[in-house]
């Protein structure tokens, strides 16, 4: 099917790999202040709901002896993510090499989830084609791992010129070295932070379909 224009909202919340074995602190790959972050994020999520802000959710499929060195088998994504991270009318995608998509996806979804191979979403043919497309002012961008598949995101998003703001305060790292954007990026003048306390203060309407 041929995906219609999705040019209905102004801005899209990009919630990337809100799993549990992240948060959990007897787990080899828990980030930093998992309390916090995991507060952050379900205070971001809950404002999206109710301002209608589309959330967009992305679930890494880990397999053995992969990148991050963390032996856990895929799960089903309804109990991976953690609590209170899907919401509304909700439609998952697997991974798959396939391209196909409904039409009027992201007027008819409150979140659209997908799973992933890999650290970056973009090489799921899917979500590639939906972000190559989507024509919004502003993808705000939160989740976990910073040195993995948050800068994996972010560096997809700024190669198809999205303008994109990061939750500074909703991104988990496992390392704080390891953990720095890279600067040339981040520096852009596509890319601002901004704290999740600033951000529930703001309300962001629909915008009119192009």
């Amino acid at each position: 099917m041929i995906l219609k224009n999705t040019a209905c909202k102004s801005r899209i919340l990009l919630d990337v790999d809100t799993q549990r074995h992240f948060f959990q602190k007897d787990s080899n790959v828990c980030i930093r202040n998992p309390e916090r972050i995991r507060n952050n994020i379900q205070r971001v999520l809950t404002w999206a709901w109710d301002h209608h802000v589309t959330v967009l959710s992305t679930v890494q499929l880990h397999r053995p002896q992969d990148s991050l060195g963390l032996i856990h088998q895929a799960s089903y994504l309804s109990s991976d993510k953690l609590a209170a991270t899907e919401s509304g009318k909700v439609i998952q995608f697997q991974a798959t090499d396939a391209t196909d998509l409904p039409i009027d996806l992201i007027e008819t979804y409150d979140q659209v989830v997908f799973q992933k191979r890999t650290f970056d979403p973009f090489a799921e043919p899917r979500f590639d084609r939906l972000l190559s497309n989507l024509n919004v002012d502003e993808i705000l961008l939160m989740g976990c791992p910073k040195e993995g598949a948050i800068l994996a995101t972010l560096s997809g998003l700024l190669t198809r010129q999205h303008s994109v703001t990061l939750v500074g305060d909703a991104i988990g790292t496992l390392n704080n070295e390891l953990g720095q954007f890279n600067r040339e990026r981040v520096d852009s003048k596509a890319v601002r932070t901004i704290k999740t306390r600033d951000l529930l203060k703001q309300h962001y309407p629909l915008a009119h379909a192009v």
